[in-house]
């Protein structure tokens, strides 16, 4: 992990939490560290190619080309900026990815910071969601967003750091068009949002995400010019399908101490999935499911030895494929796509 980084965690964490966290670093990244009585002070770092194994990065997503191609120029964004500035022209101050639940907005955010540390960028992140700061209390919700983009702001103003990114979980509870509710509250937080995105306390170096599995309930506002680039995160075509079946077997793979499928013929497994309107998040869980069900049968049976342990086939996979009933969140989504969403006519 290199060195501005590293000092921007360890002077970021408070001080009861600085030992464990310190451990963990210890751990995660293999900094060898001595406590100079207020900071412990990296003696060495680890060579970047092994310290960055474990991170997710934008080679891990797959698909999503749009969201790929911005967020390459945000993990880059030193080198960003000043081409934009030679040009004249800004970079968005937002994005808002939307699309049916599993198909990757979440897991792009978190690919985002993992890229950016492989160019020796620093990008810190803060996560404002609604329910979590929502209540019954006057402002609440606006005051939420404000402590988490003050915090956000401190944190940018430290010179290791390149980019804030004020990520907006579940714009939909968030943004949704003023006058569908009747709690003025939240359009309190709606109109301090518009000001920090473009309002006199907004930043250069600051950019807000957002994801939605709703986009038709976002106020006009923030789908104006100049606020958010909608991206839609849409479902994973066949060949997409193909390297997330690949990669979820190959990942456990690669933590199992035996081999835990037989040959799989990955273009019968798209097939099947592909009928289901599957996502990465379905591919992943069935790839589970299989394995947890294989070892579930092997613990039922007292008198199995561990010897020749069963192995995961095609035929398993398949099967849970075809018994799989799509998310309820996801069977939504297609309704409000068939027939409209809200006030529309």
């Amino acid at each position: 992990m290199h060195q501005k980084y590293y000092e921007l965690t360890v002077r970021s964490i408070s001080e009861e939490n600085h030992v464990n966290m310190m451990a963990i670093l210890d751990k995660m990244w293999g900094v060898d560290y001595q406590d100079n009585g207020e900071f412990d002070v990296p003696k060495q770092i680890t060579d970047k190619t092994t310290s960055f194994a474990d991170l997710k990065t934008l080679d891990d997503l797959i698909g999503l080309k749009e969201v790929k191609k911005y967020f390459k120029r945000l993990a880059n964004y030193p080198a960003t900026k000043k081409i934009m500035n030679a040009y004249g022209v800004e970079f968005p101050k937002g994005f808002l990815l939307y699309g049916s639940p599993g198909t990757g907005k979440s897991y792009s955010v978190e690919c985002l910071q993992g890229e950016a540390l492989k160019n020796d960028v620093v990008i810190v992140k803060e996560v404002f969601a609604h329910a979590t700061h929502a209540s019954k209390f006057i402002n609440s919700a606006a005051n939420g967003m404000q402590e988490v983009y003050t915090k956000l702001v401190k944190q940018v103003q430290n010179p290791n750091v390149d980019l804030g990114v004020f990520y907006l979980d579940e714009f939909d509870s968030i943004g949704s068009r003023r006058g569908l509710s009747n709690n003025g509250e939240d359009d309190k937080m709606k109109t301090y949002l518009n000001s920090i995105m473009d309002g006199e306390l907004s930043r250069e170096d600051i950019v807000f995400v957002a994801n939605t599995n709703i986009v038709d309930v976002i106020d006009p506002s923030y789908l104006r010019s100049g606020r958010f680039v909608t991206i839609e995160c849409e479902h994973p075509s066949d060949d997409n399908l193909k390297s997330m079946f690949e990669l979820y077997v190959n990942k456990v793979e690669g933590n199992a101490e035996i081999k835990v499928f037989g040959k799989l013929n990955y273009n019968k497994l798209v097939i099947e999935a592909s009928k289901k309107r599957y996502t990465g998040a379905d591919v992943k869980e069935v790839i589970n499911r299989s394995v947890m069900d294989t070892v579930s049968s092997l613990l039922d049976n007292e008198k199995a030895v561990f010897v020749s342990p069963p192995k995961v086939y095609e035929k398993n996979i398949i099967s849970l494929i075809k018994s799989h009933d799509l998310i309820r969140s996801q069977k939504t989504y297609d309704k409000q796509n068939e027939i409209g969403f809200g006030d529309k006519k």
